[in-house]
């Protein structure tokens, strides 16, 4: 990030800066994100005029709300960030958005809620398994054992092709 900001690079400095501030979110320092300035991260995504920026930017949003428990905030955050990623055609915006909200009412103790959204993500191979997870947690959470060991039997063959991606840290 201070290469970036030496060099003027404001693509590198926006990207260094979302991913150090995400980073901060999954090792629990959420006062350590807040300070990685999400407006620094917000005007660099604007002046950018980086479609993709402007939406990743709200997800952050949605990402530090749930670190911060303002559980409140979330469903309007989420939409929000969704209807940038919909004006964008980011094809990840509908996963993403389906992932905030079953998380949302998961944490919300709505469960029967959340999975219509866990259900409506298959399209996504590639983060197959990490659904599977999801769908196994949520069985778990509400007794439903058999089907809970269905998805993590299937999870099994599944493992290999478990991608490192941002969803990683949530499947595990």
């Amino acid at each position: 990030v201070a290469l970036a900001r030496r060099t003027g690079d404001r693509a590198l400095e926006f990207e260094g800066s979302y991913l150090r501030a995400a980073d901060l979110i999954e090792l629990g320092d959420v006062a350590g994100a807040h300070g990685e300035s999400l407006e620094r991260i917000a005007h660099l995504a604007s002046e950018s005029r980086v479609h993709y920026y402007r939406w990743a930017t709200e997800c952050l949003r949605v990402l530090l709300a749930f670190a911060s428990s303002r559980l409140g905030e979330i469903d309007a955050l989420a939409q929000k960030a969704l209807q940038i990623g919909q004006e964008e055609q980011n094809n990840n915006a509908v996963l993403v958005f389906g992932i905030h909200m079953a998380l949302l009412m998961r944490d919300l103790g709505r469960h029967s809620e959340a999975e219509p959204f866990l259900m409506g993500l298959d399209l996504y191979p590639l983060i197959a398994p990490n659904l599977r997870a999801a769908r196994a947690m949520l069985y778990l959470e509400t007794d439903r054992t058999m089907e809970a060991r269905a998805e993590l039997d299937a999870l099994m063959s599944q493992l290999g092709g478990l991608q490192r991606n941002l969803a990683w840290v949530f499947t595990l």
